[in-house]
């Protein structure tokens, strides 16, 4: 595996295999995967100091304009995954938008947010980050209002609603009672408590896409398997590598077993 800035990445992608883009360092890390053939999806975003949003820099280069973005995930309400949320929603137009809350009262995470930007100390550098969170909330929201069916509530056993046959993605995360609980609880608390993972199975082939892979889904992290012959450790997907003030990315390629 190999570490590159952006923009030594070679192209064009070969389109029949799967291709994960891990994109950082800077402030968080996002992740896009291109999807054989066509369609991609995005967990979550970043933003480098230059201020470029990686993801959206991968999106714009390797992805054509014919081609949906099956599903955007916000995987947990922290500013370092928030970034670009509200940018890729506007500029790609996802499918599909997935948030950490429970399927039966999916509204619940809105007011969850704003209330812990409430909490917050007017012009503090906590009520700041967490506008990058409101942000993206807002952009999800807007798309709620507008059109309900197309939110993804993440909660544990939830299955990405992706149109390539060959491609599964299962979520893995905190199940809806506890997302429940939590949201509804009214208490201030840690994020990561609702972090989601995002599992893919392409052939004989899994990887566990997110950047807190380790939380959730300890059998996952074992290995990525490329069919019988060799492993790949797949908490590399969280440990990027490269300068923190320059965009790298990494590319892995797999092919069906």
């Amino acid at each position: 595996m190999v570490s590159l800035t952006l923009d030594a990445l070679g192209a064009p992608l070969d389109r029949s295999l799967l291709h994960v883009f891990v994109a950082g360092p800077g402030y968080g890390e996002g992740i896009a995967v291109a999807l054989p053939h066509s369609g991609w999806l995005v967990l979550d975003g970043c933003r480098v100091s230059t201020g470029r949003l990686p993801i959206l820099a991968i999106l714009d280069r390797w992805r054509s304009s014919t081609e949906p973005v099956e599903a955007l995930l916000l995987t947990h309400p922290h500013t370092d995954h928030a970034f670009g949320i509200r940018e890729t929603i506007e500029g790609t137009a996802p499918r599909r938008i997935g948030v950490t809350t429970p399927p039966t009262l999916p509204a619940l995470v809105f007011a969850a947010a704003e209330a812990e930007l409430a909490a917050a100390s007017p012009g503090s550098l906590d009520q700041l980050r967490r506008r990058t969170v409101i942000d993206a909330m807002l952009a999800i929201r807007r798309r709620f209002d507008a059109a309900p069916g197309d939110l993804i509530a993440l909660v544990d056993g939830a299955q990405l609603p992706l149109t390539h046959p060959g491609v599964t993605a299962f979520v893995r995360a905190p199940d809806a009672a506890f997302v429940h609980d939590r949201l509804a609880g009214g208490r201030r608390g840690d994020p990561n408590e609702l972090s989601a993972v995002v599992e893919l199975v392409f052939g004989a082939t899994g990887s566990c896409s997110a950047a807190t892979c380790r939380r959730w889904t300890p059998a996952v992290l074992s290995s990525v398997r490329a069919g019988t012959a060799r492993s790949v450790d797949t908490r590399t997907l969280a440990t990027i590598a490269g300068s923190r003030f320059r965009t790298t990315a990494r590319r892995l390629r797999f092919t069906p077993g």
